[in-house]
């Protein structure tokens, strides 16, 4: 069974946030979804993301609205 959290031992850092982003194609998703995962009281505290993050790539600016992507059921 695919487990979202699971994976994220494989990424873990320093950082107090880490934001997962699921693809089609790319994992069990049918439409692109995201989760926040605070770790910045210590443990894994996951949140349904807000607002919009910008990447700029190859000099062109991507904006991608989190709240819309939210994982179905996440609060």
């Amino acid at each position: 069974m695919f487990c979202p959290t699971a994976r994220l031992g494989g990424y873990r850092g320093g950082a107090g946030l880490y934001l997962l982003v699921d693809l089609p194609d790319l994992a069990p998703v049918d439409q692109p979804t995201t989760e926040l995962h605070d770790f910045r009281g210590g443990a894994d505290h996951p949140v349904a993301p807000t607002g919009e993050l910008t990447l700029t790539i190859d000099e062109v600016a991507v904006t991608i609205d989190l709240a819309a992507l939210a994982r179905p059921g996440w609060q």
